[in-house]
């Protein structure tokens, strides 16, 4: 199941919220989401990647694990980890928007 969601807005707020006063480079231009959520720190990462989770309506209660990984056209993906066991792939297109892919008739380990 795919569904996609938009971040950049998440972004913006993130990255606002990331510092009292924002910088200029903390400025999410249109085509550079995926380096705007590298820049964050850890825990903001993991908080956009939970906001795409949640907004695609898959029940995530939190993140067990994150771990970034390219696809095998060298897009940017993180495989995320639901505290129910689920996976879930989220990609950060250019544009903001994700794409969560999962799998929930798939077995837990």
């Amino acid at each position: 199941m795919k569904r996609s969601v938009p971040m950049l807005s998440f972004l913006l707020l993130a990255a606002a919220c990331s510092r009292p006063t924002p910088a200029p480079e903390n400025v999410v231009a249109v085509g550079n989401a995926v380096a705007a959520i590298e820049r964050l720190p850890r825990g903001e990462q993991e908080a956009v990647l939970f906001r795409a989770v949640r907004d695609a309506g898959l029940p995530c209660q939190q993140l067990t694990d994150v771990a970034r990984q390219p696809d095998e056209h060298g897009r940017p993906l993180w495989r995320v980890r639901c505290d129910d066991g689920q996976f879930h792939l989220v990609e950060i297109g250019a544009n903001g928007m994700a794409t969560v892919t999962s799998r929930t008739d798939a077995p837990t380990e």
